[in-house]
């Protein structure tokens, strides 16, 4: 389903929707090129991509598909090289698989495993209760990693942490440059 932008004048930043049902505890592979991207819960059965560019005409550059089968989903968006930004709702127990070209990427309020590859940027991803994860992996060719709720932290060239639990999720990331940051989120904070 796609919505139609807002009507605006030219020069001022323009956006647009497309909805998909889906179902929680499903798997979702999300390709997105370089922006900046959010990912958090829908609150429903429902995966939302939302998109903006600063300028209506690059609305036309936006290439934006979603796949359902089943408990399987494929979200992939591309849109122009400057100033491209999504919110990507999802069902808030999803396994994510997402890849990134470049920028700045966070996961919010969403259950589940997490396979992230980006070239460069910035990642933040919100983990929730440590208990619920087997298994953390992460790398990077330099940057720094902060991952507070597993009581790790590294910076330079060639970083990684490791952490095992006894939870169900695995949390995996690799990143060639930047930065990325683990938190627990407002409430555990």
């Amino acid at each position: 389903l796609y919505l139609p932008a807002t009507s605006l004048t030219a020069g001022e930043s323009a956006s647009d929707l497309m909805e998909t049902e889906f179902v929680d505890g499903g798997k979702i592979t999300i390709k997105l090129s370089a922006g900046e991207h959010q990912i958090s819960e829908s609150g429903d059965n429902t995966i939302r991509v939302y998109w903006r560019v600063d300028d209506e005409h690059d609305l036309n550059a936006v290439d934006a598909v979603t796949d359902v089968d089943g408990s399987t989903a494929e979200i992939e968006l591309d849109g122009p090289s400057k100033h491209f930004e999504t919110m990507i709702k999802v069902p808030r127990n999803s396994d994510l698989s997402i890849k990134l070209s470049a920028g700045e990427l966070s996961v919010n309020d969403v259950e589940g495993s997490k396979d992230i590859r980006i070239r460069a940027g910035e990642l933040s991803i919100e983990v929730g209760d440590t208990d619920d994860y087997a298994h953390v992996e992460g790398s990077l060719w330099a940057g720094d990693i902060n991952a507070g709720p597993f009581g790790q932290a590294e910076s330079g060239l060639f970083r990684s942490i490791e952490w095992h639990g006894d939870g169900q999720h695995e949390l995996k990331f690799k990143l060639y440059a930047g930065d990325v940051t683990l938190y627990k989120g407002d409430a555990e904070n």
